[in-house]
């Protein structure tokens, strides 16, 4: 058993009646009523390939017809399965199970406990199971759309079913109380009497379940009959449809073509003067269009050779008297070739001498040149030397400066020290007069006072030392300075004057390397003039050949024309054969 929303309603009988081909009837009038002979002129409007794709159009959509008809059937088939799989299989096996829960479990577990083969709980566990199951498949079942015999006969089993469930209660308790008497006389009075109408009931509903399915598969087997029947219909209308449209496909294709073979035979056999008729605006007619057109084509350049062989046999006759006249004038334009070819040789013979001398002349400059280069390196190289010297005497100047400030700074402290001995040496006379004031008891006081004294003046003298070296480092400082600074100036002056001369070295570098250029310049256009003046002199040599090569083709040419004439009458005579 299914619910309710899972089963599908049966599927509706479709009659063969008139709305059931409703669908079809403006294909079946496409193909079925044909196209008479009278619209095949009509059919040369349309191009071949509309003409093709229409009739595959139609095929198709033809085959498009009888498949969907075939799925149509098919989906009805499927449907009609599903509808006995769901709302008759599915029922019938729930049935068969309520069934056989009444006549098979109940009634075997009782069998079974009254013969001692299961226990009393066991039976009675297995009672109240089975009335479970039955209420659930029973509950589902009532919940689907049944036919109006399913109610009847599900009315019928409800009240059976509700008169059973008081017997069962009953026997549920004798299972309870383990009561062998009472189970037996259930077992011979109530149990028979309470499960065959039941299974009876449920034997009837099984019944409509395999006659609702015999049902569905006689619509089924009529639905199948009628579909074959459409079908035969269709392929037949469209057999014949498409027969007599391709009929008229082919007559609207093949005569045209016919008249085209003939139009072609004529042109072929020199027949321009028959006329080509073009009708409709298919691929045959613009191919018609096309030979009309090539025909008069011929027609009109056949007059026109027809013209110009008769031109061409007087112009034949005009070129020969030309030709012997150019014969004449080619045998004097070879001599004076020949002459021109001598002078042009011994003016080649001159031009390479020059080049010669231009190439010399260019070797001597790049020499020159390399020598330039060669002392340009050299002064430079002697720039950076005295760069670098200058740079190491502004570096002395600045070492000698701060050494004369040092020197000074010496000279400030050794002035303190001696200001500071000039006091040492004024306070060591205080302190000696003092102690010689004080008498005996100043004496020892005295004799430090004279040794400060003494210190002081020593310091004195040292400072005077100092003083007087510190003067001369300065004297010595200030010369060095003096003498170092013209040293920078020198260096700066033959750096100047190096710059000078680098300059002036690629000056003459330069004007070197412009002299070798004109040099390469003579030597590259004398070459040029020599091969110019060798190219000259072959092509005159050529050009005499040419001349006698041209006087042999007058000679030719005069043979030529004689036979030019015989060819034009000739192709009169061809021309002829062509009817315009």
């Amino acid at each position: 058993m299914v619910p309710q929303g899972n089963r599908r309603p049966a599927l509706p009988r479709v009659g063969m009646n008139q709305s059931n081909l409703l669908p079809y009837l403006p294909i079946c009038h496409a193909f079925g009523a044909g196209m008479p002979y009278g619209k095949e002129r009509m059919m040369q409007q349309l191009t071949i390939r509309a003409r093709l794709l229409i009739l595959i159009g139609a095929m198709l959509s033809a085959c498009l017809v009888i498949g969907l008809t075939g799925l149509n059937a098919q989906q009805r088939s499927v449907a009609g399965l599903n509808t006995v799989y769901l709302d008759r299989v599915v029922p019938l096996r729930d049935l068969k199970l309520i069934a056989d829960l009444y006549a098979v479990k109940i009634v075997d577990a009782t069998h079974k406990t009254r013969s001692g083969m299961l226990s009393y709980q066991q039976a009675r566990d297995d009672v109240r199971t089975a009335r479970a199951e039955i209420r659930r498949l029973w509950g589902e079942y009532m919940n689907t759309s049944l036919i109006d015999a399913e109610r009847q006969a599900s009315a019928r089993i409800e009240v059976l079913m509700q008169k059973a469930d008081a017997p069962l209660d009953d026997l549920e308790r004798i299972l309870d109380r383990h009561s062998e008497k009472r189970l037996a006389a259930f077992v011979i009075n109530d149990l028979y009497p309470l499960i065959d109408p039941i299974s009876e009931g449920f034997s009837e509903l099984i019944g409509l379940q395999l006659g609702e399915a015999k049902g569905e598969y006689e619509r089924a087997l009529a639905l199948y009959q009628r579909n074959r029947v459409l079908n035969i219909g269709l392929l037949l209308v469209m057999l014949i449809g498409g027969g007599i449209f391709a009929m008229v496909l082919l007559r609207s294709i093949s005569r045209p073509l016919e008249a085209l073979k003939q139009a072609a035979a004529s042109v072929a056999a020199g027949d321009l003067s028959r006329t080509i008729e073009c009708r409709g605006r298919d691929e045959i007619t613009q191919v018609q269009q096309s030979i009309r057109q090539m025909q008069q084509t011929l027609r009109d350049t056949l007059q026109d050779i027809q013209g110009s062989a008769t031109q061409l046999a007087s112009a034949a006759e005009e070129l020969h008297a030309v030709t012997q006249h150019t014969a004449q004038g080619i045998h004097q334009q070879n001599e004076e070739v020949q002459m021109a070819a001598t002078a042009v040789t011994e003016m080649s013979a001159a031009v390479d001498e020059v080049a010669g001398n231009a190439n010399r002349t260019s070797d001597a400059s790049r020499n020159a040149e390399t020598v330039a280069d060669a002392g340009r390196r050299q002064v430079t190289a002697t720039r950076q030397t005295i760069h670098q010297l200058s740079d190491r005497l502004q570096e002395s100047v600045g070492t000698v400066t701060r050494l004369a400030e040092e020197a000074a700074s010496i000279g400030k402290v050794v002035d303190v020290i001696r200001s500071i001995a000039e006091q040492t040496n004024l306070l060591a006379l205080n302190a000696a007069i003092e102690a010689a004031r004080a008498g005996e008891a100043g004496r020892g006081f005295a004799v430090v006072a004279d040794e400060v004294r003494n210190l002081a003046q020593r310091t004195q003298s040292s400072t005077q030392e100092i003083e007087r070296m510190i003067g001369a480092i300065q004297s010595a400082t200030e010369q060095s300075v003096h003498d170092m600074q013209q040293s920078s100036e020198f260096a700066a002056r033959s750096q100047a004057m190096a710059d000078e001369a680098d300059q002036a070295l690629g000056l003459i570098a330069e004007r070197v390397g412009q002299i070798n250029e004109m040099n390469l310049v003579i030597a590259s256009a004398a070459e040029e003039q020599a091969q110019v003046a060798r190219e000259v002199d072959r092509n005159l040599v050529a050009i005499r050949d040419i001349s006698e090569q041209s006087a042999t083709g007058a000679q030719q040419t005069s043979v030529a024309s004689d036979e030019l004439a015989r060819l034009a009458t000739q192709l009169n005579r061809l021309v002829g054969r062509f009817r315009l």
